[in-house]
């Protein structure tokens, strides 16, 4: 049995969620705060046996999945399972932060009878192999864990690969940590129930969707002016239609924001707890309104 030091990092979906599945552009990115990594060795903590065990259930789920069959190793996955092998990891899980993304990428590089080259079919092919943890997957994190670079999701015919963000001082991006986790499944299901609903379907359209292309395209080219406009937009969309996805514990912080214009928050993710996003111009300024200690800097 092979080991690897690989690092699988976790991720930040910096904009693109939920808004995807219906035709958005997405920006993610590697967060190399947090990695998970293959590991042949006896089990200590109970972290240890909780991720252990959880590998344990994905494999069993997998060997009963045709398609799964399909597309990994699953005899020799089952293999060095049994032999020890296990999937070590610090990102922490229900953040947003790519836990099960990660898990799926170290599978499929290392298990899949065919390392495909295209962009679209490896996103459909991971997506479905994290469909598990979610109910549906569009497999942008598990892409991103898998290559190691920032993602920008186009359209659903363009997936670019970056080398890496770009960044000046008047787009500032931390992760802030709500103290409660997030449960993906639910609140991937009331996303699509509410799109059901004309009217949300028609705001979404109408002024969600071209704000988060605005935001991604304002970000790309570093005009901040144009940036900020649009993230306010989005915050504002979140904040109104997207309730369940923002953590009671994080509200006042977020119209905080929102009334001082010192920063502007934004889902991180599926949202419903872990981490959420803070975008500020200065970063000074967010001392009058969190412990700038416990904030994790992104961009």
């Amino acid at each position: 049995m092979k080991t690897t030091e690989s690092a699988f990092y976790g991720k930040v979906m910096l904009f693109g969620e939920y808004s995807v599945i219906v035709g958005s552009k997405a920006l993610v990115t590697p967060l190399k705060r947090f990695s998970g990594h293959w590991q042949a060795g006896e089990i200590i903590t109970e972290t240890d046996r909780n991720l252990f065990n959880e590998l344990e259930a994905y494999i069993r789920y997998l060997r009963s999945d045709k398609t799964a069959d399909s597309l990994i190793d699953l005899q020799l996955l089952q293999k060095d399972f049994s032999d020890g092998l296990w999937f070590n990891s610090d990102i922490p899980q229900g953040y947003g932060a790519g836990s099960s993304g990660a898990l799926v990428a170290a599978i499929y590089e290392r298990y899949a009878f065919f390392q495909e080259k295209d962009f679209q079919v490896l996103k459909k092919n991971l997506g479905y192999l994290e469909s598990y943890f979610h109910g549906s997957s569009s497999g942008i994190d598990p892409l991103c864990c898998l290559l190691r670079q920032p993602i920008l999701i186009e359209n659903e015919q363009q997936i670019r690969c970056l080398t890496e963000l770009p960044s000046n001082d008047h787009i500032q991006g931390f992760l802030f940590d709500s103290g409660t986790i997030g449960k993906t499944a639910p609140l991937v299901s009331f996303f699509h129930q509410q799109m059901h609903f004309l009217s949300f379907y028609k705001k979404a359209s109408q002024q969600w969707i071209p704000s988060v292309n605005q935001a991604i395209e304002s970000f790309m080219s570093q005009d901040a002016t144009s940036f900020f406009s649009s993230l306010q937009l989005i915050s504002h969309f979140e904040k109104e239609f997207l309730k369940p996805m923002i953590p009671a514990s994080i509200n006042h912080f977020w119209e905080e924001g929102s009334r001082s214009g010192d920063f502007t928050m934004k889902l991180c993710g599926s949202g419903g707890g872990g981490f959420s996003l803070v975008f500020t111009s200065d970063k000074n300024k967010l001392n009058d309104h969190f412990d700038i200690s416990t904030l994790i800097r992104i961009i």
